[in-house]
């Protein structure tokens, strides 16, 4: 404790950044920025009054209120970055333009992604056409243009024009899916523009090349040049991950290989990439300025090149906590200056929250400022624990602690967000850290010897040899038993015991804090009786949920550990959408087992019996319309009807409509929207409409609910 309250005293950015980290976060809290700066009028009007009744007051005696008084300064700087970067306050943001179709031309931040039917970049507000002048917006915009052929080359920096809807971000639609808009939103996207074939153009008479494009084009480059070299393609998408930073072609599976193998960080430009850039750098330039002269050169060009690389490899977070870190470092070794490390990795968030204060909602922002405190915090006690004297065996335990320091200081938020974790993740990063060394350094000498063809294709092949060498054993590791326990759903309380259950060990074991054991053990029957009761809620519960998915019909029963998924048909893409919609929403109600069947099978179980045509879970009665539109026969099984694509052939009479009087309909995905609305109209006022393509239904206590509203 004596320890905390030392390093709290002498790290004073650390005591400005944590209330700066908490206004930020709170910033969306109702009334938080009135109670701050209520409380600072209440503190300021307190200090004066005390100072002109008492001329000899002294601050001393006031230390503690003074410090909640600049924390509170810190939390208010907090939430006005916020509210600063908020676009309803900037009257050209792109945003006021919502539901508007409108002639827009637009800057692309990056190389776009080619689609099968067009493609998707981030771009640049400009202008919006306004009568026959350009009128100047701003704003990032996420743009999808229609291409079917793909001849239309598109590149960064350049300008097009598009004449399309200014669209808000799609809302998430479904339970436990992944809310793709509040994401983008925190990227500073708020809007999008989808633009079929004939409503966009490029501008190839206006050039717009900025110092971001001029970087991106050179990786491009770079990636161009490795498709010249004797490599594979899995391996030249591992190496512009690996090296340059570029991840959107990487395979699926093999980024699932790495994460169950528990390196997957090494395909992530990251603090260690950096690290090794400098370590590459510094023995260089220290031979060439030597030790008194030029000390300028010695800082200021290793920090450019080190710059450089942050903007070569796209700014992720992760890159420039460990570029502004390594540029303090560096100024301060070369003047003689050590510093405290808690208040440069302070000094760094607070210029990272001042250039953009959502930075803290990305998780290469936390993952990695939590890897750094455990290793800056547990690594020191952790390598007392075996002092071994062979070199190699040094090497490997130092390997060793670093892994499980920053493992352990990132679990419990891994475990929560990811819902997965890598058992033999210290054997496989006793591996991949070192071999991906290598292969980030032989990497750095091909492009080096581009100029010289002969050495470089040597120095390829050799590269995509071992970057195969690397993907092989991180797919073969991904084999071993238990190699990833996954399925790990946890509420926010099992959350918040993690982190303080992780802390306590670590003080108990690590620094010999005794008393923290019975934090432990108190964390720990807390934790189990919560589990305890939440598992016996969770067999208690009943869940049916008609998924909005778009051109499938799936709906999922959950009762007592079980999971029945209805799956309509298996077309292109239903097994994607599958297990980015349906398998979410099944891991988060913790079921033991789970069934898929389709429309012809017959399935009797424990709350759901299903037959051709129709089908009965958890007391709700379902029955499908086909082309006959038999189901109106038999009304006793059909209170809730779903309708789906053979609907949309079938003419539906009066005698038909009136079967569905005070009856609860159910308009699945498949149907035309011309349909839907004729429907809606048709049986609106006599009958409970539900419109799945609008948002997931479910059946829960004994009423249907539509997911983000009230229950109906």
């Amino acid at each position: 404790m004596k320890q905390v309250l030392e390093t709290w005293k002498r790290a004073p950015l650390l005591r400005m950044v944590v209330p700066m980290i908490g206004g930020v976060l709170a910033a969306d809290v109702p009334f938080f920025w009135e109670c701050v700066v209520g409380l600072i009028v209440v503190l300021c009007a307190w200090f004066f009054m005390q100072r002109g009744i008492n001329r000899h007051w002294s601050r001393v005696h006031y230390l503690f209120l003074e410090g909640i008084f600049y924390a509170l300064l810190s939390a208010g700087a907090g939430v006005l970055l916020v509210e600063v970067r908020r676009p309803v306050h900037d009257a050209s943001h792109v945003i006021h333009e919502q539901g508007t179709t409108c002639t827009m031309v637009v800057r692309l931040e990056d190389e776009p992604k080619a689609t099968t039917s067009g493609w998707r970049v981030t771009a640049q507000a400009a202008a919006i056409q306004a009568d026959s002048s350009l009128r100047a917006v701003r704003g990032r915009v996420s743009l999808f243009l229609s291409d079917s052929t793909h001849q239309r080359a598109l590149h960064v920096d350049d300008l097009v024009w598009v004449q399309a809807m200014v669209q808000p971000l799609a809302a998430v639609k479904n339970p436990s899916e992944f809310d793709y808009a509040r994401y983008s939103e925190r990227q500073g996207i708020f809007v999008s523009i989808r633009a079929s074939e004939d409503e966009w153009m490029i501008d190839s008479c206006t050039q717009a090349a900025t110092l971001l494009g001029s970087v991106v084009r050179f990786r491009e480059r770079l990636i161009d040049a490795l498709e010249m070299a004797p490599i594979a393609e899995r391996e030249r998408h591992v190496l512009a991950a690996l090296v340059l930073g570029k991840t959107t072609e990487l395979d699926a599976e093999l980024m699932q290989a790495y994460a169950a193998a528990g390196a997957v960080h090494v395909l992530a430009v990251s603090g260690l990439h950096v690290a090794l850039i400098y370590l590459l750098l510094k023995p260089l330039f220290s031979a060439v300025f030597g030790k008194r002269r030029a000390k300028w050169l010695r800082w200021s060009i290793p920090v450019t090149l080190l710059w450089l690389y942050a903007a070569l490899t796209g700014f992720s977070p992760s890159v420039l906590r460990a570029a502004l870190m390594f540029s303090c470092f560096i100024v301060g070794e070369t003047y003689g200056r050590t510093g405290n490390i808690f208040n440069t990795m302070s000094a760094s968030v607070i210029i990272l929250l001042l250039v953009d204060p959502m930075v803290i909602y990305s998780m290469g922002f936390v993952l990695s400022y939590l890897a750094v405190l455990g290793i800056v915090i547990l690594q020191p006690p952790l390598r007392k624990l075996w002092a071994p004297e062979h070199i190699i065996m040094k090497k490997a335990w130092e390997l060793v602690v670093i892994s499980v320091a920053a493992q352990v200081a990132t679990l419990p938020v891994t475990l929560y967000l990811f819902h997965q974790f890598p058992t033999w993740f210290i054997i496989t990063n006793l591996v991949v850290v070192p071999l991906s060394t290598i292969v980030l350094y032989t990497a750095l000498a091909f492009f080096a010897l581009l100029w010289w063809t002969p050495a470089a294709e040597f120095v390829g092949g050799l590269l995509g040899l071992l970057t195969r060498l690397m993907n092989d054993m991180m797919t073969w590791s991904a084999t071993w038993p238990y190699a990833l326990i996954d399925g790990i759903y946890w509420t926010s309380l099992e959350f918040t015991c993690c982190v303080f259950l992780v802390i306590a060990l670590c003080v108990a074991v690590l620094f010999g804090m005794r008393r923290s054991w019975i934090g432990v053990f108190s964390l720990m029957v807390v934790w189990v009786v919560h589990a305890t009761y939440a598992e016996h809620r969770r067999a208690q519960k009943t869940a049916l949920c008609f998924f909005s998915m778009r051109n499938q019909e799936m709906f999922t029963h959950v009762r007592g550990g079980l999971a029945c998924t209805y799956w309509e048909d298996e077309r292109a893409g239903a097994e994607a959408a599958f297990r980015r919609t349906v398998q979410p929403f099944i891991h988060a109600t913790h079921v033991q087992q789970s069934l898929v069947f389709g429309p012809s099978d017959r399935l009797e179980s424990e709350g759901i019996q299903c037959a051709a045509g129709w089908c009965s879970s958890g007391g709700v009665e379902i029955a499908r319309v086909d082309s006959l539109g038999r189901c109106f026969s038999d009304t006793s099984k059909t209170p809730v009807f779903w309708f789906t694509r053979d609907a949309n052939r079938l003419y539906l009479r009066e005698e038909h409509l009136a079967q569905l009087q005070s009856a609860t309909v159910i308009l699945g995905n498949t149907y035309t929207r011309k349909k839907r609305e004729w429907l809606k109209k048709q049986l609106g006022p006599s009958a409970l409409v539900l419109d799945v393509s609008e948002s997931a239904v479910m059946w829960e206590d004994g009423r249907w609910v539509r997911f983000g509203e009230g229950s109906r």
